[in-house]
């Protein structure tokens, strides 16, 4: 069969990737259905003027993702699509945030998902080749690879680490940092120093679903501060302060999931000043941080923070690669002291392995390289997703627009039961997460958060086009029962 199509060699975007992403574009819209045998690697490539290897490669990836299969003597063939009972398999019948976080692998390894629903970046962005070369140049030294690591980090890496902190205008050194097993670890261990199992945390309303999940791990209470458009409403984060007393308060001020919403800079200077006249610590997560696309990256709090009260998080999960498993934690002595007993109770140390790897990546440069190529790929997608969402939204239906991160939020007024357009979604293979995972207190408004980190600008189309018209039919369906509802019984 003939597979029409043309790569830009202008894009930024991999050849092979190019490839990849058109072939999932026509078996996802049935252009090219179950059983479809496509060209030989010889004759794609010989189409498209391109080599062998970049053909072998999209196929090998396709493969291994399980859009296609070869047989000797026989050829390569489109596999099954998959089955909308598989994703609801997935999804099973509770909607939490352990069950959310539970299914992110069978979701990203079915095959043909519109996948909105994780804060993930795009992997075929990742620069392997640097990365490798990084590893490869220890392997004459390979032997200081082998023993247990320091339970702080690897000194290399610390020094790295500090110069990006100092980037971002922290004044820092390697011993102020802890390396740990990605932000989520930080972010635990931070909540087993600074509290006792029932004690209250303050968290946004919304937050990160992990950050409930963590607290529920660790047997305490949440209390959710509500935000507006410069971020967390300080009034009633203070009336909390007075109240209930909360151990911290835990916020993502830039690019904050899963509104993607950026705290102002006077919201930032108040909070900081209630910080230190309560002498409450604030707990920062900074994982989306350097993923600005309209201006300069925002300034952590951690910068203006004389008091040694905010608690900084980072790592490399949404600018690098989730499975790279390397966060850090900028905290005062005291604290700092805590975390590593935490930590050496935890798992001792990290892996030696990979924390030398970063730190040569780091060194050469190639970190700042890889932002540099990366950034305007998610901006792309980014205004892909707002300009569908104002095209095939209905009226009524509000969104985030964020300058920055991975993350949008969609609201659809005073309907809080959202699991029926999420059901709903999943049967035509669309994934979203459901707002209600990231509240610590209920509201009366139904939320989605759509990510559009994974997707290539064409999915991005599709998918929210598919959205608004679930939607749509959501909402007169809703509308319908609720008419029902309020129908008079007839009198007998």
């Amino acid at each position: 069969m003939s597979v029409q199509f043309e790569i830009d060699r202008e894009r930024d975007v991999p050849l092979y990737q190019q490839i990849i992403d058109a072939l999932q574009a026509r078996i996802r819209d049935g252009k090219l259905p179950t059983g479809t045998k496509l060209p030989t690697v010889r004759e794609l490539a010989e189409s498209l003027g391109v080599t062998r290897l970049t053909v072998h490669n999209a196929y090998r990836q396709l493969k291994r993702d399980g859009w296609i299969e070869s047989t000797v003597g026989r050829g390569t063939f489109v596999r099954a699509s998959p089955q909308p009972k598989t994703l609801q398999a997935i999804a099973g019948d509770e909607i939490s945030p352990d069950q959310i976080i539970r299914q992110v692998w069978d979701v990203e390894t079915s095959v043909g998902v519109r996948n909105f629903a994780y804060a993930h970046p795009d992997l075929a962005l990742f620069p392997q080749d640097d990365f490798w070369r990084s590893l490869a140049s220890f392997r004459s030294s390979s032997a200081k690879l082998f023993p247990y690591a320091c339970t702080q980090g690897e000194p290399e890496l610390r020094i790295q680490l500090a110069q990006l902190a100092e980037a971002r205008g922290m004044n820092v050194t390697a011993e102020d940092l802890l390396v740990t097993g990605g932000v989520t670890q930080g972010l635990s261990l931070v909540a087993r120093a600074l509290t006792e199992p029932g004690d209250l945390i303050a968290v946004e309303q919304p937050t990160y679903l992990g950050a409930l999940q963590i607290a529920e791990t660790h047997n305490l209470r949440t209390a959710g501060v509500p935000m507006d458009e410069e971020g967390p409403r300080l009034d009633a984060l203070e009336r909390l302060i007075a109240q209930r007393r909360p151990r911290f308060f835990y916020t993502v001020p830039s690019f904050h999931n899963p509104t993607g919403r950026n705290m102002s800079p006077t919201r930032r200077h108040e909070l900081l000043n209630l910080a230190e006249r309560h002498q409450l610590p604030v707990v920062e997560d900074d994982i989306y941080g350097r993923l600005s696309y309209d201006n300069m990256p925002p300034p952590p709090l951690k910068r203006d923070d004389p008091s040694e009260l905010v608690v900084y998080l980072d790592g490399f999960s949404k600018t690098l690669m989730p499975g790279l498993r390397i966060g850090y934690v900028i905290a005062p002595a005291l604290i700092r002291e805590q975390l590593l007993k935490a930590k050496r109770a935890d798992d001792l140390c990290g892996p030696s392995l990979t924390q030398h790897a970063l730190a040569e990546f780091l060194r050469r440069g190639h970190y700042d390289s890889h932002l540099k190529q990366m950034l305007p790929v998610y901006e792309a997608r980014r205004n892909s997703l707002l300009r569908t969402l104002r095209r095939e939204m209905p009226d009524g239906i509000r969104w985030t627009e964020p300058d920055g991160g991975l993350c949008c939020w969609v609201t659809v007024p005073e309907r809080p039961h959202i699991q029926g357009l999420y059901r709903m979604a999943l049967d035509r293979g669309l994934v979203f997460t459901p707002g209600n995972v990231f509240l610590s207190d209920p509201d009366m408004d139904g939320h989605l958060r759509l990510c559009f980190g994974q997707s290539d600008e064409t999915v991005i189309r599709e998918g929210i086009a598919l959205l608004g018209e679930l939607v749509r039919t959501w909402l007169a369906e809703t509308e319908s029962r609720a008419m029902t509802d309020r129908s008079p019984t007839p009198l007998v």
